[in-house]
């Protein structure tokens, strides 16, 4: 009885990996309109220009990450718009062995929040199984938090790292939404999308997993 319940236990885990693991077979880019997705996208494939056209539905074909010496092929994917009509599309996007960033523009936290707590609510569900469908297998995701330079221009006083991430958690009342892992401060990270530096640090997350 004992050891059902500890497999129990370890396979809940395994539905939420903190970072990519050596069975993470695709990576998706998810979020709210206008969070940075495309730009991340662009970042992981070495392209510099800056979008400021909206995305809708964009082909992702199969490329190659490389940082030093290290190098990892991400499977083909799709770019799609942060709109509400696009969350259909996370059943096409969320398979077995799929890491997700969900990314999340600290500046319009308050007014995207009853959005942003349905999409999780619905990568979590899709996960872990809903009415009678089977979970996804081997599955991992982490919120990054985006646009803190603006929000440190917006506000005189410059936040902590880690009073950034109560901010972001607080904000959205992450601890309120069912199904959600207990360890949601370790799920959130800044990032700043236009430093090369930030990049390759996610670059190295996927590679050396």
């Amino acid at each position: 009885m004992i050891n059902l319940f500890f497999y129990a236990f370890y396979a809940l885990l395994g539905y939420f990996l903190l970072k990519p693991s050596q069975k993470t077979k695709k990576i998706a880019i998810l979020g709210i309109k206008g969070a940075g997705k495309t730009t991340l996208w662009n970042g992981l494939r070495d392209k510099n220009e800056v979008e400021h056209v909206t995305t809708h539905y964009q082909e992702i074909d199969e490329f190659s990450i490389k940082s030093g010496k290290g190098e990892v092929t991400i499977a083909s994917t799709k770019d799609i718009g942060g709109g509400d009509y696009y969350v259909r599309y996370y059943d096409e996007l969320i398979e077995d062995g799929t890491f997700i960033y969900f990314l999340v523009d600290i500046n319009t936290i308050k007014e995207n929040k009853d959005a942003i707590r349905m999409r999780l609510r619905k990568i979590f569900n899709m996960i872990k199984g809903e009415s009678g469908e089977d979970g996804k297998k081997d599955c991992g995701f982490k919120i990054l938090v985006t646009h803190t330079d603006v929000f440190f221009n917006n506000n005189l006083n410059r936040m902590p790292k880690a009073q950034l991430i109560e901010y972001v958690n607080d904000g959205l009342e992450l601890t309120t939404i069912k199904g959600l892992p207990r360890d949601m401060a370790k799920r959130i990270e800044t990032v700043n999308l236009n430093s090369p530096n930030d990049i390759k640090t996610i670059k190295d997350e996927i590679i050396h997993r």
